[in-house]
C-alpha cells in the first residue's frame, strides 16, 4: 500500500514540475504578437493594409505579414483570391510566393529573417481575382543586425538554469523512488 502512494505521489509531483515548466515558456509564444504597424497605401479602388509584426525586425527574427484589401470608399474588405508575396534585399529575392486568401481569420505569412540580414527589406505584394491584378505595391522594411541583449543573455541563461534544476530534481525523484521500491 506505501508502494502505491508513491507512485502517485511521484507521478503528482513530475506532473506539477511539467506544468511550472510549461507556465514558464509559454508566456513568451502565446505574446510575441502584441504589437504591430501597417502600411497603409490607396491604389485605385482598394485601400491596402497590410500589418506586419514586430515593427522593428532583427535578423534571425520572424516577421509575421497580415494581408488586407479593403474597398477605398467604405474600407470593407474586398474580395480576392490570393496574394503574391516577394520579399527582396538588394534585388535578391529571399521569397516569392502566393498566399491563398484566408477563409477564417486574417491572410497572413510567417517569415523567419536570416540570421545575417540587416538593412532594408522589400515587401512587394499583388492582390488577385482570378488571372486580374486588383492592386500592387511595394514598401521596405528596415532590419536591424542581430544583437543578443543584456536581457535576452539573462533569460537564456535562468532558462537554462530552471531547465538544469528541474532535470536533477525529476532524478532525484526517480532515484529515491527506485530506493523505496528496493
Amino acid at each position: 500500500m506505501h508502494h502505491q502512494s508513491v507512485t502517485s505521489r511521484s507521478v503528482v509531483d513530475c506532473a506539477l514540475i511539467g506544468a511550472t515548466c510549461l507556465a514558464l515558456v509559454i508566456p513568451g509564444a502565446v505574446f510575441a504578437h502584441q504589437t504591430g504597424v501597417s502600411f497603409e497605401k490607396e491604389i485605385g479602388a482598394y485601400f491596402v493594409d497590410i500589418g506586419y509584426d514586430p515593427p522593428q525586425p532583427q535578423g534571425g527574427e520572424r516577421i509575421v505579414f497580415d494581408f488586407n484589401l479593403k474597398s477605398k470608399v467604405d474600407k470593407t474588405p474586398e474580395d480576392f483570391d490570393y496574394v503574391w508575396v516577394r520579399l527582396e534585399k538588394d534585388k535578391s529575392t529571399l521569397l516569392a510566393t502566393g498566399i491563398a486568401r484566408a477563409d477564417f481569420g486574417p491572410t497572413s505569412l510567417l517569415y523567419q529573417v536570416p540570421n545575417d540580414l540587416h538593412g532594408d527589406l522589400t515587401v512587394n505584394v499583388r492582390y488577385q481575382k482570378g488571372d486580374q491584378a486588383l492592386a500592387e505595391t511595394e514598401f521596405t522594411i528596415p532590419v536591424a543586425s542581430r544583437a543578443r541583449s543584456f536581457v535576452e543573455l539573462v533569460s537564456l541563461a535562468s532558462t537554462i538554469l530552471i531547465g538544469a534544476a528541474l532535470a536533477i530534481l525529476i532524478m532525484y525523484i526517480f532515484v529515491t523512488h527506485r530506493k523505496q521500491e528496493v
